[in-house]
């Protein structure tokens, strides 16, 4: 289907530039501009339903969700089990996601909060990789790093999901889920006393 999509906007794209180019030749200026026009209307279309996170936000698109399963010690790594109900990596028109896990206090949690906020980012993951594939459902697994102390209070981390596209923009986001500070302590402290 991506596949059928994207060589029809391109042929399109490369006919009415041809026209343009055509129509400019026997000085139709009209016509000619008006093929101008569309050839970069359907470029514009094009790039910013594929290439840009606008389907997501539009609700073109429909966001993966994402549950927590587990948080536990695997091989003295912090490791947070995920289902997911969709493919994470190619759930739209099988574009190459790279996933990142992020958390913070705050529930509105980004992308960029990783570069802007850093003190408020709490958890950090670029390795969520997929391990079973189950009928409808996807399980993962993200081995964390904690970026900054995390309270004693059991006040919720808010962790999502992001996708990284062209360029290593994020296009997309899962919903929030949340873990308790308590838990991801206790985690913690077993880790640090198998060292």
């Amino acid at each position: 289907m991506f596949d059928f999509i994207f060589f029809t906007s391109i042929f399109l794209v490369v006919a009415l530039f041809i026209s343009f180019l055509i129509a400019l030749g026997m000085r139709l200026r009209k016509t000619a501009y008006t093929f101008l026009v569309s050839s970069i209307m359907i470029l514009t279309l094009f790039v910013g339903y594929f290439y840009t996170s606008i389907p997501g936000s539009l609700g073109i698109v429909k966001m993966p969700t994402i549950e927590l399963v587990d948080i536990k010690l695997v091989d003295n790594k912090i490791t947070m089990k995920l289902i997911a109900d969709k493919d994470l990596e190619r759930f739209s028109f099988d574009h190459g996601f790279f996933l990142y896990l992020g958390g913070a206090y705050e529930p509105d949690v980004t992308y960029t909060d990783r570069f802007n906020k850093q003190d408020s980012v709490i958890i950090w993951s670029s390795d969520v990789l997929l391990k079973t594939h189950l009928e409808n459902k996807y399980y993962y697994e993200a081995i964390i790093d904690i970026k900054n102390p995390i309270h004693e209070t059991n006040d919720p981390i808010h962790c999502r999901v992001f996708m990284l596209g062209f360029l290593g923009r994020p296009y997309y986001e899962t919903n929030a889920i949340t873990i308790s500070g308590k838990s991801l302590l206790k985690v913690l402290n077993e880790a640090k006393t198998e060292e």
